[in-house]
């Protein structure tokens, strides 16, 4: 049976737990030995000390169990066991110290032995048997039933009570935590997988795109200078430029997609107004800017990101007016695409990611890990989609030659 990502951090979480519960559980014993030293009387101290140092031996054969060969099956129910050891072991002790209400403490703190579980079952059934437990020894000590009155009792346990909800809650919110840490790595890694085979994919269509383009008409510009050298005619020379004249178009197209020098030689607001004036042409749509020249470290980034935005735009929206905005607010630089086509749905970009379409997901996680965000703005029509970059604590450059000011 293959493990997902979610049970593969549910096992390792659990197993750290319960490494770390079985440490706790060595000081526990400590102090049940303090308290039954300090707090009963000399003739039931013995009896007392030889269960504390079983429950510390205990403690001790579970921390080398979880260590050399941690269980991967019935862990629920071996780690209940575990829980109820801890309750029998103080009940136990509370019980043959006649009288030593200090052990009722040490019952009052034993769910948050619980708090960390990440599987409400474990935790609720040790909340169970320790909520008896506690009741059992309140009720049935005469030393605390002559101190306390009823209703104070029952106070004592209603705070108990609301102790194993917190406990409940807290033990919900962990495995929550941790099915969403899960769901985290699935998706990375299946954003990888879809990395892996859109580079692949890519290579693939590069390679069948200078094949059947530019390496043909250089293959068909032979032909005609071949043709030249045996018949001498100028027309074929004509024919030749224009071929050579459209090969090197469709490489300055490809090398551009690749890496745009104009975003090197004349910077990212250069670089931007290029791809609007493309997505003109293109989708025959109006094109608004609104760009500041603030250089950042992350120029290329953003260059990225507006490109897969815009493209989208143009492939997929429909729209007949595009709004692309950059400015620097609060030490970010904040990259706002807005189109008026017919809307994305973000609650498919999961769906569309696992469809191999990683275009938008890819950059999300991109801007993400540079510890920026990446946000889908309502708006009345269309999709409005805002990037934003820190630019605090990064060395800004002075200005780039050539790139043109606007605001």
């Amino acid at each position: 049976m293959t493990l997902t990502a979610t049970d593969m951090v549910f096992v390792e979480y659990g197993i750290r737990i319960q490494l770390l519960r079985n440490w706790f559980r060595l000081v526990l014993a400590a102090l049940l030995a303090a308290t039954a030293v300090v707090d009963t009387p000399s003739a039931r101290r013995e009896t007392l000390l030889w269960v504390t140092a079983a429950y510390a031996a205990s403690a001790v054969a579970g921390l080398l169990w979880w260590h050399t060969r941690p269980p991967q099956r019935l862990f629920v129910p071996i780690v209940a066991t575990w829980g109820i050891i801890d309750i029998i072991a103080v009940f136990l002790l509370l019980q043959l110290s006649s009288g030593a209400n200090l052990f009722l403490l040490f019952l009052f703190v034993l769910p948050f032995f619980s708090a960390f579980n990440i599987r409400q079952s474990t935790t609720a059934i040790t909340l169970a048997f320790n909520t008896v437990a506690l009741v059992v020894a309140l009720v049935t000590d005469p030393v605390v039933l002559r101190q306390l009155t009823w209703p104070r009792v029952g106070i004592v346990i209603c705070a108990y009570l609301l102790v194993g909800t917190l406990v409940l809650l807290l033990s919900t919110a962990q495995r929550d935590r941790t099915v969403r840490i899960g769901e985290l790595i699935d998706s990375r890694s299946d954003l990888l997988a879809q990395v892996m085979g859109a580079e692949e994919r890519q290579r693939k269509i590069m390679a069948e795109a200078i094949h059947d383009g530019p390496l043909q008409s250089i293959l068909a510009s032979r032909h005609d200078l071949e043709e030249f050298t045996e018949t001498g005619a100028t027309s074929v020379l004509s024919r030749v430029d224009e071929t050579l004249t459209e090969v090197a178009r469709d490489l300055r197209e490809a090398t551009y997609q690749l890496h745009p020098s104009v975003l090197e030689t004349a910077g990212l607001t250069a670089a931007i107004m290029s791809l609007a004036q493309t997505a003109q042409v293109r989708g025959k749509l109006s094109a608004e800017c609104d760009l500041s020249d603030v250089p950042s470290t992350h120029d290329v980034l953003l260059f990225s990101v507006a490109r897969e935005l815009i493209n989208n735009v143009v492939r997929h929206s429909g729209a007949s007016h595009l709004r692309i905005k950059l400015k620097e607010t609060d030490d970010h630089m904040c990259l706002c695409v807005t189109d008026d086509g017919r809307g994305f749905d973000t609650a498919m970009l999961r769906e569309r990611l696992s469809q191999g379409h990683i275009g938008l997901a890819s950059m999300r996680v991109r801007v993400e890990a540079a510890h920026g965000s990446f946000q889908f703005l309502p708006v009345s029509r269309g999709t409005s989609v805002r990037v934003c970059l820190p630019t605090a604590g990064h060395p800004r450059r002075g200005g780039v030659p050539g790139s043109p000011r606007r605001s």
